[in-house]
């Protein structure tokens, strides 16, 4: 085994240093195509650039004839075809300075051409106010395209492509063609426009039509056999002829013959002329741009295809090691996980282990020694009946799976609850040959239920416990109101004792203290049921109103508040009923008073008052219990809720009243209880909701 791993990782091994040279080869290849399609596009830009170049060029051109017009008439004529004129200028500096900025490209010659182009707001100002001459603002005008057809040119030299460059350099001197051609016909239209001959004017006429011929002769020998072929049937054409005979004429210098000839017809054959030639042009620039995208189209498949052959060899060699790898792992990594995750185990037919997973030794605290060869009852905890797990034999020899929840015993006499889902397994007969368990430890959510169960049987312990100290409390209360009634009857039986000795005892005088008698023993009567009613244990929700409640309550009391020295101010705005636990509320009120009059009396505050009030918002039902003793400190306000937090320790307080009072309004009644400190003092809320039918 030892000597089979070896060889299997020396054959990887060669198999790696094999595809690190391969992708080393193919990397060099594909940069050098890379290289060149970079190279390409790079001068597929500065073509774009030199097209933009060539249309500003044009544009220009047009300016400065409708601007010699605009001049020559002093203003007179062309104003609104100057003024469209520029903003078709600008619209194309726009584009070129936008497209300069987003490629960044290398200035050729650039720097110098949009130095000058920034000077032509300030020579359109002059021409505006007829303030430069017509020679001045052609040459201006004329100066600017040379200096954009020197951009082109300069363009030229930087292609490596041959063919490209034989085209650039042939579309750079057809475009001086085109250049000196419209020069060409400003100074014709001069020429014949005047009616003196100036030699000057007809020497730059010469100089003009030898610099096309020379442009011409450039460009013959620099363009493709498609391009001069295409050239050649484009100027095949009446129009040429005519321009050509109108220039012998101008040449000869003979005012007669000169005088004969329209300006306006030289015009219009020299336009034709210039139209033909941006034909060429277009042409031209298009033939350029489809070459550099025909060699960039070349060179992309050629990359293309060597990059997919090379990933796709990478790929296999990569797919080949990792599934074989990863067939490995993956089941390394599944074991480990099934056996480290998984509570399982395997049993033959009399139940007794087989297999068990480390998670099953973890939760039982066996080793897997102990568990082989041991029957599954091992960690049967005595608190499962018997009967279940008859049930689940049943079940499972009959083919089919048992799920159940099942306590276990620990090996250190703990224990932990599953849920366990036991199911058969078939040998190739289909006859049952063991038995699996899968089980998920549910432990936690059982003893989360048993802790459920036992806060709530503390909570209600608590609670009759804080009835247990209200019920004292309203003991002493309740003695407290008998006193006076008791010692009205005791009064009244006195003086009707004496009475009777004297024999002065009339009817009606019987009658009166009789009746007296009989309604103090009525109040003492309804003094006992009120008590007698509050502690009453209420098993569903009665209908009933915070008037009703407060009634029961206060006229306990009431009375030994106001003898204290504290009032109680009644704003009671909430009369319709709602379902709640009414006596566990009224508790809560009980409460709430008592901590009021006990912080008054703490504090031995003047004019000390309870404010109880009551009031609706939509299906809200809110009493607010305010009184003046100073209010809640800020350090404790989120505290007083909490068990066995108190203020009164000096009094033995216990802490649970608020606790309870929490516990009661919140999760019995499924209201609200808060605090929040007013001008004067604390002011608690109880909020209870109305179900919406």
């Amino acid at each position: 085994m030892h000597k089979h791993i070896k060889v299997e990782t020396k054959i990887l091994f060669a198999i790696v240093i094999l595809a690190i040279m391969f992708a080393i080869l193919t990397i060099n290849i594909i940069y050098s195509k890379y290289t060149k399609i970079v190279s390409l596009t790079n001068l597929e830009n500065r073509i774009v650039l030199s097209i933009k170049a060539s249309k500003l060029i044009n544009q220009i051109q047009k300016e400065r004839v409708v601007t010699a017009g605009y001049i020559y008439s002093l203003g007179m004529k062309h104003h609104t075809d100057m003024t469209r004129q520029r903003e078709l200028t600008d619209y194309t500096i726009k584009e070129i300075k936008n497209f300069l900025n987003k490629l960044h490209i290398r200035q050729y010659k650039l720097d110098k051409a949009m130095g000058y182009l920034s000077r032509i707001d300030s020579i359109r100002n002059k021409i505006d106010n007829i303030a430069v001459s017509n020679w001045y603002a052609i040459e201006y005008y004329s100066h600017l395209n040379n200096l954009f057809l020197d951009v082109i040119v300069e363009i030229s030299k930087t292609s490596e492509v041959k063919e490209v460059t034989k085209e650039i350099i042939a579309y750079s001197n057809f475009l001086y063609i085109k250049e000196n051609s419209i020069a060409e016909r400003e100074v014709g239209i001069d020429i014949l426009s005047n009616y003196h001959i100036e030699q000057k004017k007809v020497n730059k006429f010469n100089a003009l039509i030898i610099k096309q011929d020379v442009y011409r002769d450039i460009y013959i020998k620099y363009s493709s056999k498609s391009s001069i072929d295409y050239y050649n049937r484009k100027i095949q054409d009446t129009t040429i002829e005519d321009v050509e005979r109108i220039r012998e004429i101008i040449l000869s210098a003979n005012i007669g013959t000169i005088a004969r000839i329209d300006a306006n017809f030289w015009f219009n054959r020299v336009t034709a002329k210039i139209d033909i030639l941006k034909g060429i042009d277009d042409y031209l620039s298009e033939n350029i741009i489809s070459t550099i995208k025909k060699e960039l189209s070349h060179n992309n498949k050629n990359m293309i295809v060597l990059i997919i052959a090379t990933i796709a060899s990478i790929a296999i060699f990569i797919f080949i090691i990792g599934f074989i790898l990863n067939l490995i792992q993956n089941e390394k990594r599944l074991k480990e996980l099934i056996d480290k995750y998984i509570i399982s185990s395997t049993t033959n037919l009399k139940g007794v282990i087989t297999d068990v997973s480390s998670a099953f030794c973890n939760i039982s605290g066996y080793t897997k020694k102990e568990l082989l060869g041991k029957p599954h009852n091992i960690i049967r905890h005595p608190d499962m009946p018997k009967t279940a797990f008859s049930n689940m034999w049943k079940t499972i020899q009959a083919g089919n799976t048992w799920t159940g929840e099942v306590k276990n015993l620990k090996k250190d006499g703990g224990y932990y609850w599953v849920t366990a889902h036991i199911e058969p397994l078939f040998d190739k007969h289909g006859e049952i040959d063991s038995y699996i368990a899968i089980r998920i430890n549910i432990t936690d959510k059982i003893d989360l239920k048993s802790e459920i169960a036992k806060n709530r049987l503390k909570d209600q312990q608590l609670i009759e416990q804080s009835r247990l100290a209200q019920m004292g409390e309203m003991l002493s209360m309740i003695a407290h109101q008998w006193r006076q009634p008791l010692s009205a009857i005791s009064s009244t039986a006195v003086g009707l004792e004496l009475k009777a000795q004297r024999g002065d005892l009339d009817r009606d005088k019987v009658l009166r203290l009789a009746q007296n008698i009989s309604k103090y023993s009525q109040h003492l009567s309804q003094t006992i049921n009120d008590f007698r009613d509050f502690f009453k244990t209420e098993k569903e929700e009665v209908e009933t109103s915070y008037d009703e409640m407060l009634d029961s309550v206060l006229n306990i009391v009431e009375v030994s508040i106001e003898n204290k020295n504290i009032d109680i101010i009644k704003q009671l705005n909430s009369k319709d009923s709602f379902k709640t636990y009414s006596n566990e509320v009224k508790q809560v009120i009980l409460n709430l008073l008592k901590n009021a009059e006990d912080i008054l009396i703490e504090r031995d505050i003047e004019k000390a008052y309870i404010k109880v009030k009551t009031y609706q918002e939509d299906n809200r039902y809110i009493l607010e219990i305010e009184d003046n003793g100073g209010g809640v400190p800020d350090e404790i306000v989120d505290k007083i809720f909490n068990p066995y937090f108190s203020t009164k320790i000096a009094k033995n307080g216990t802490g649970l009243g608020l606790y309870m009072s929490k516990t009661i309004i919140e999760e019995h009644c499924k209201g609200n209880l808060n605090v929040h400190n007013g001008e004067k003092g604390a002011i608690f809320r109880i909020t209870l909701y109305r179900e919406e039918s």
